[in-house]
């Protein structure tokens, strides 16, 4: 969702990181605005989304994203999550930092993906943006949200259409009320 006149103060934005990903090993954050960079950044992309036209659910009931495989993986972690077992998300985690995407559809058994399917949708990354949000609000877990702001990174470099934009708006306003309240 960059736009090309966009300021692009705030290191990680300005290209699709899933075709690009990024590699936060050596993150830029030593500059004394980061914070406030990032902040305008996600405000930007926020005011953006809101500005978009969103037609009435109720006239368009077809409209929805599709619930796929990976989805519902995402939607059984944080189940999972909120009844203290948080091995599932954790290993989701370790596979978004480590990969920095996700693949289409992953065994039930091991969490294994099945790379020959492909890659994940838009939607299921802002359900895992979703279980974020959730995880860190129950836990407080600096791990969870700093995946969070990752994932939520990518998120506003990818396109992205209505249904997706409301929830999208939701996780994004969600983190960028959890950076303030830490701050």
């Amino acid at each position: 969702m960059t736009n090309r006149k966009e300021d692009l103060s705030y290191p990680y934005q300005g290209r699709n990181f899933l075709e690009l990903p990024e590699n936060y090993f050596y993150a830029e954050c030593s500059d004394k605005n980061y914070l406030s960079k990032y902040i305008e950044y996600r405000k930007s992309v926020i005011s953006r989304i809101r500005a978009m036209s969103y037609p009435d659910p109720a006239d368009y009931p077809f409209i929805s994203s599709p619930r796929t495989d990976l989805h519902d993986l995402f939607d059984k972690s944080e189940k999972m999550f909120m009844k203290g077992k948080s091995i599932w998300l954790d290993r989701f985690c370790a596979k978004f930092e480590t990969r920095k995407k996700f693949y289409k559809t992953y065994s039930r058994k091991d969490l294994t993906p099945k790379k020959e399917d492909g890659d994940a949708d838009f939607y299921s990354y802002v359900k895992f943006s979703k279980c974020l949000c959730s995880a860190y609000q129950k836990s407080g877990s600096f791990k969870y949200l700093s995946t969070l702001i990752k994932v939520n990174d990518t998120l506003c470099t990818l396109p992205f259409s209505y249904p997706d934009t409301e929830e999208l708006l939701t996780v994004l306003e969600e983190e960028l009320r959890f950076v303030h309240d830490v701050e």
